[in-house]
C-alpha cells in the first residue's frame, strides 16, 4: 500500500492503458469543465494515445494550468482526479505549473503544486518520493496543498528530454479535452 497525500492505494496499481485511461477521463471531464483551468496529458501516455506506442509507464501525468488560482478548487480538483484514478487501479500523478516547458530549452527551475508531499510506502512507512531532499523546496499553501519546487534538474525532466533526443516521444503534452472529444 502506498499512501499520496490522503490518498491510500490498497490495491495494485496496474500500467495505465488507453482503455483505462480515457474511463479515467470520463469520470472527471464535467468536473474539469467546470473550472477555469487547462489539464494536458503528457509522458508516455500521451504517446501511447496519440501515436500507439507501447512506453510502459507506472502513471498517468496530468499537468494543470490555468490563471487565477483558487487553492480550494484546485485541492479538490486533484484530489478527485487521483481518487477517480484510484477506483481504475491507475496512478494518475496530476499537478498544477503555472506554465508548461519545453524540453528543448536548457533546464529552468520549475514547481508542481500537488495533494502530497510525500509518498509513503504503509507496509514499513518509508518514503517512496521525498520531497525533502536538499534538492527540493517545499512550502505548504492550504493544509493539503503544497508547493514543491525543484533547484536543480529533476529525473522526470531529465527522463523526458532523453525520450524526445530520442524520437520516443514526439509530442510534449496535448489537452485532454483535445484528445478525447
Amino acid at each position: 500500500m502506498i499512501k499520496y497525500g490522503s490518498i491510500i492505494y490498497d490495491k495494485k496499481i496496474f500500467f495505465p492503458n488507453n482503455e483505462r485511461i480515457e474511463k479515467w477521463y470520463n469520470s472527471v471531464k464535467d468536473i474539469f469543465e467546470s473550472t477555469n483551468l487547462n489539464f494536458y496529458l503528457c509522458g508516455a501516455s500521451l504517446q501511447n494515445i496519440m501515436y500507439g506506442t507501447n512506453i510502459k509507464t507506472k502513471d498517468v501525468d496530468v499537468v494543470v494550468t490555468g490563471e487565477n488560482l483558487d487553492n480550494y478548487l484546485l485541492k479538490n480538483t486533484l484530489n478527485i482526479a487521483m481518487n477517480e484514478g484510484k477506483k481504475l487501479n491507475i496512478f494518475v500523478d496530476i499537478f498544477f505549473r503555472e506554465k508548461l516547458f519545453s524540453y528543448i530549452k536548457e533546464y529552468e527551475p520549475v514547481y508542481k503544486i500537488r495533494t502530497w508531499e510525500n509518498a509513503v510506502d504503509m507496509k514499513d512507512n518509508t518514503p517512496v518520493y521525498n520531497y525533502s531532499k536538499k534538492d527540493f523546496s517545499v512550502e505548504t499553501i492550504i493544509d493539503g496543498l503544497y508547493k514543491i519546487t525543484y533547484l536543480s534538474q529533476p529525473d522526470f525532466y531529465t527522463y523526458g528530454k532523453k525520450m524526445m533526443k530520442e524520437g520516443k516521444y514526439e509530442l510534449q503534452y496535448k489537452k485532454l479535452n483535445e484528445i478525447f472529444c
